[in-house]
C-alpha cells in the first residue's frame, strides 16, 4: 500500500537501562531503525502541570509493513519532525500485513 500525503523521516530508538554504580539506574536511548512514514494528528489539548501550561499531543504514524517495521514495540520511541513520541499502540489493520498504524503521544525528551 502506498501511504497518503508527504512522508516524514522516522527514527525509532530503544532504551537500555544500566546500573549507575550508586544504587540507581541510567537510561540511554539508541537508534534501532530509521524509516519513513506518514504522520497524522489525532487530537491535542493543553493542561496545567506544576502550574505551567503544557501541551499534550496525540498522533498516528502510518508505516509500510516491512521486515524491519515488525520489530517495533511499544517500549520504543520515535522521533518525527523534531518531536519525540512514545508508542502507545501498534495496529496491523485486519492483519493484512500491508501497513502499520502506530498511536503516539508526545513526550519531553530526557
Amino acid at each position: 500500500m502506498s501511504l497518503p500525503g508527504p512522508k516524514s523521516k522516522s527514527v525509532f530508538t530503544a532504551v537500555t537501562i544500566s546500573p549507575d554504580g550508586k544504587g540507581g539506574t541510567t537510561r540511554k536511548w539508541a537508534t534501532k531503525l530509521t524509516t519513513v512514514g506518514y504522520l497524522s494528528g489525532l487530537r491535542g489539548y493543553e493542561r496545567l502541570i506544576a502550574e505551567q501550561p503544557g501541551v499534550v499531543s496525540n498522533k498516528r504514524l502510518y508505516l509500510d509493513y516491512t521486515i524491519d517495521t515488525v520489530k517495533i514495540t511499544e517500549k520504543d520511541r520515535v522521533a518525527v519532525g523534531g518531536n519525540t513520541y512514545e508508542i502507545k499502540y501498534i495496529n496491523n489493520p485486519a492483519n493484512q500485513n500491508r501497513y502499520l498504524e502506530l498511536d503516539l503521544r508526545k513526550v519531553d525528551t530526557e
